[in-house]
């Protein structure tokens, strides 16, 4: 009986973890040192050396 709540509360997480994937990421500026939220995948230029 009990192995049936965990199933679905297990199957809710998961779920959840993969709309999640599409949602929104938090971008730094180092320049301004804000932060912001944005919709697209953000691109990382970096210059090493």
């Amino acid at each position: 009986m009990k192995s049936l709540p965990l199933a679905s509360a297990m199957t809710v997480a998961t779920g959840t973890c993969a709309l999640a994937q599409s949602g929104y990421w938090v971008v730094g500026n180092r320049a301004t040192a804000k932060c912001e939220i944005v919709t697209s995948n953000p691109v990382i230029i970096a210059q090493v050396g």
